[in-house]
């Protein structure tokens, strides 16, 4: 359930075959809440035009050009003489009311994405030690034992590393350590600078943790290939 929890938040979207427009980086929490309080203000503004337009008393009126319309004929006769006079402050004030209230749903989203990278964080990371939370288990370098890429079929697609038994290292204890970085990096709009030397706080990554022969092996798998050279990258300079 937890790991569930963490994928909805980390899981970005399938690459397709015909090419998108990039999407635009993560955000992190505190990005989102300033978005929020800008969308807040936004919507404000457009509260006071509405109000502003509503006290006008409807008076102001778009006619079209009655004398144009009269000229036009169709076989000697005129087509219409009708011209509607539209209310345009009534129509900008409930233009200005409809733009705020999607300004202010904007920011809801916002502050809702916020809160839930804070509950995402703080419910992986609530077990781990301070100290732990300074570093993740890929700094002790000294306890890798082998680095190998990983592969699907002939492609690069991340990496697999190896650590040496280590008293109290278990497969729990590791994929605990790694899911709290992981949400982490999410919350803070996956930072390259945070945890550079970890393949797995990259986005658009998944991970496995095992067990062979009492040693732990964790398998970091990438969802393209330039996260995957990426992956591999960082795997590389664990080697002892």
């Amino acid at each position: 359930m937890r790991t569930a929890i963490l994928s909805v938040v980390l899981v970005g979207v399938a690459a397709c075959a015909t090419p998108r427009p990039q999407p635009e980086p993560p955000k992190s929490a505190s990005e989102h809440l300033r978005e929020a309080a800008r969308h807040e203000q936004e919507a404000a503004a457009h509260e006071r035009a509405a109000a502003e337009a509503a006290r006008s008393g409807y008076e102001g009126y778009a006619c079209g050009d009655r004398a144009l319309s009269d000229q036009t004929q169709t076989g000697g006769e005129p087509v219409t003489r009708w011209v509607p006079c539209w209310s345009v402050e009534r129509d900008a004030s409930a233009a200005h009311r409809a733009e705020a209230e999607r300004l202010r749903a904007e920011a809801r989203a916002h502050r809702a994405t916020a809160r839930t990278l804070a509950d995402v964080e703080r419910t992986f990371c609530a077990i781990m030690p301070e100290d732990e939370l300074t570093h993740t288990p890929f700094y002790h370098r000294t306890d890798v034992a082998s680095v190998e890429p990983y592969r699907e079929g002939d492609a690069l697609a991340g990496a697999q590393i190896t650590f040496r038994p280590v008293r109290g290292l278990t497969v729990e204890w590791m994929r605990e350590a790694l899911l709290c970085h992981r949400a982490r990096a999410a919350s803070l709009g996956y930072p390259a600078t945070y945890m550079p030397y970890d393949p797995t706080t990259l986005r658009a990554t998944h991970l496995a943790v095992a067990t062979a022969g009492g040693a732990v092996v964790v398998t970091v798998r990438a969802d393209d290939d330039v996260t995957a050279a990426v992956v591999w990258s960082r795997a590389q300079a664990l080697r002892p």
